[in-house]
């Protein structure tokens, strides 16, 4: 049996032990999911938390139909689009906080650490914010199928089952995803 499996059906008989090792080991995944689709880190903080508390109080009723990864997502998924919809009818608002999207496992300075001239960093960091901008900028059902593939390194059936559309559907938007980011991107690369 797969150890997210059994964790989660530990959680199942109330065991926190299992909880906090699952949120340990996923918590980084599904905060990534929510700054790439846009979130600043104190937001997406807080929706990881609110993701592991209805997988809380979910749990009895949890089974295990798929790997854990593709339940969780499920439930990020679905609270993202809750409050996307809930956003689009309160009043914009203007944040100046800063929407980057660096994976947290390796800091800027390791990741630059290859001793390039700093003109090559600096055209590394515009060319990241422009794919950041382009990224940002795609609708949400195009967003989330890239972000799930290419971020977060789903496969297309994975995709499909967290977001419950069919396989075809995550191959389209794909490759529609794609061609708009192509075609943003297209001075740049």
């Amino acid at each position: 049996m797969d150890e997210d499996i059994a964790l989660m059906l530990q959680v199942k008989q109330d065991e926190l032990g299992a909880y906090e090792k699952l949120y340990c080991k996923h918590c980084r995944a599904i905060g990534n999911f929510f700054l790439r689709m846009g979130c600043g880190q104190d937001a997406a903080e807080d929706c990881v938390q609110e993701v592991f508390m209805r997988i809380w109080r979910a749990r009895y009723n949890y089974e295990p139909r798929a790997k854990f990864t593709t339940y969780a997502f499920q439930i990020a998924k679905n609270y993202w689009i809750n409050e996307h919809h809930k956003k689009k009818r309160r009043p914009t608002t203007f944040h100046l906080e800063n929407n980057n999207y660096n994976d947290d496992s390796i800091s800027q300075e390791e990741f630059f650490a290859d001793n390039s001239p700093p003109e090559e960093e600096v055209l590394t960091r515009e060319l990241n914010e422009k794919i950041q901008e382009a990224v940002n900028a795609l609708s949400q059902n195009y967003k989330m199928v890239f972000v799930l593939s290419q971020f977060e390194g789903f496969k297309y059936r994975e995709i499909a089952e967290i977001l419950e559309i069919p396989i075809g559907t995550v191959k389209s938007r794909m490759s529609t995803a794609e061609k708009k980011l192509r075609e943003k991107l297209e001075h740049y690369i």
